[in-house]
């Protein structure tokens, strides 16, 4: 997101679900450092980040799942507040990959 009045949002958020499918399915997630990660089941984990005065609030990682996974998906969204009175909601878009 990027502008010039004003030039930066006051913060932008990037928030990614990542989900393994099937019995037992499980996995682990590697995040950009500065991301929050949050395992909600063994199967379903979070990665959230929020920057403040940018234009931009990317993450990179690496999902692996175990050997019992059928399929993965994820959810990743975008959400941003750019000044006082212009709030961007959440916007996600799914993808999922066997």
């Amino acid at each position: 997101m990027s502008g010039s009045n004003p030039k930066n949002a006051q913060w932008i958020q990037n928030r990614a679900e990542l989900r393994a499918h099937g019995v037992s399915a499980s996995l682990t997630i590697s995040k950009t450092p500065s991301a929050t990660l949050t395992m909600k089941s063994r199967s379903l984990g979070e990665v959230r980040l929020r920057n403040t005065k940018t234009w931009i609030a990317d993450t990179s990682g690496q999902m692996k799942p175990s050997k019992l996974t059928v399929h993965v998906s994820t959810k990743s969204c975008g959400s941003a507040q750019v000044n006082s009175s212009i709030k961007v909601s959440e916007k996600c878009a799914y993808a999922g990959a066997f």
